[in-house]
């Protein structure tokens, strides 16, 4: 049986479960604590859109939501740091997260959403393209 999942808004007191959950999200990176809690810091005070989520009242991941316009006029929410942890993995969480992101989307008048993964991350962009999103683009980096 799948139990009441919702989100909240993260609080700055959540910053060590949310440095956690980013731990398992790239376990190969060395992480700057004290860079990533003046990032998070700033984005829980000015509200905006980092959710915990929650399984019941247990912390099961974490999730950005960024809203923008773009030059298409189209107002946009993008998704970032989509993480549920291992254990909650493949049991209808994520699927039911989608469906509360694209409710709260629409409520702040968006015409798309979207997200993007590393090539890596192959059940990730099957989860997504799952849930309906379609591979539209690639990302180019380069490190300075």
């Amino acid at each position: 049986m799948l139990r009441k999942i919702t989100l909240r808004q993260a609080e700055v007191s959540d910053f060590p479960v949310v440095l956690g959950f980013l731990q398992e999200l790239w376990p190969q990176t060395e992480l700057n604590r004290n860079a990533i809690k003046k990032i998070f810091t700033s984005q829980v005070n000015s509200r905006k859109g980092n959710f915990l989520i929650l399984l019941d009242k247990t912390i099961a991941g974490h999730i950005s939501l960024e809203v923008s316009d773009d030059y298409r006029m189209i107002k946009t929410a993008r998704i970032r740091n989509f993480i549920i942890s291992e254990e909650y993995r493949g049991k209808g969480i994520g699927k039911k997260v989608m469906k509360l992101l694209e409710k709260t989307a629409s409520q702040q008048h968006c015409g798309m959403i979207e997200v993007s993964t590393e090539l890596n991350r192959k059940r990730a962009q099957k989860f997504y393209e799952k849930n309906g999103f379609i591979n539209t683009s690639l990302r180019y980096k380069k490190k300075l």
